[in-house]
């Protein structure tokens, strides 16, 4: 990936040792391997996901800005991720014969270890509930899904990656909404 950078705030003096410019980043993806399984009973729907991510293949996040000074070099953050699991559960009653109600649970743990957790990605293990509601015809449908995370509190030790900067203890939660809708033809 590649983008801009752009320091702000300084004097013109200090313009030089902060230069705007482009910066490219290297972030490996995981492999994925889910298994999944969905069965039906009268107006009910249960499905069940179990999903493995090779985080463990991210070790290292090189940065290497256009321009280096003393202030902006090249960096090489270390990640040390580990290979995580997920489950999901979820179940769909069908109200009638256009409305559907969903519900849902989510166990994900973290890949970043201990020693990873900074202000770059505080992850932590987390727990989700989702609510769901969806109407369809023949050929419309329209959805809406709410999920609330709870990410459990990770304490970041002095000896972390980016050293006793990011030493701390960092909670988190979050609160997603969202709206589809699809067309048959």
């Amino acid at each position: 990936m590649s983008g801009d950078t752009t320091f702000s705030g300084g004097s013109p003096g200090i313009d030089a040792i902060f230069p705007d410019g482009n910066a490219n980043v290297q972030l490996p993806l995981p492999g994925q391997l889910m298994f999944g399984a969905a069965t039906t009973y009268e107006k009910w729907t249960f499905e069940g996901d179990i999903i493995i991510a090779f985080w463990g293949t991210f070790k290292t996040l090189p940065i290497d800005f256009e321009t280096n000074t003393p202030a902006v070099r090249d960096q090489i953050i270390i990640r040390n991720y580990s290979d995580s699991w997920s489950i999901r559960l979820g179940t769909q009653y069908m109200l009638n014969e256009s409305v559907a109600i969903r519900g849902g649970y989510l166990y994900d743990q973290t890949p970043v270890p201990l020693r990873g957790v900074d202000t770059i990605l505080p992850d932590a293990n987390r727990n989700g509930f989702t609510v769901g509601i969806g109407w369809m015809n023949r050929q419309w449908g329209v959805d809406a899904g709410f999920m609330h995370l709870f990410f459990g509190d990770r304490i970041s030790p002095p000896n972390n990656f980016l050293a006793p900067i990011a030493a701390g203890l960092y909670g988190q939660s979050a609160n997603l909404l969202a709206f589809g809708g699809h067309y048959k033809f």
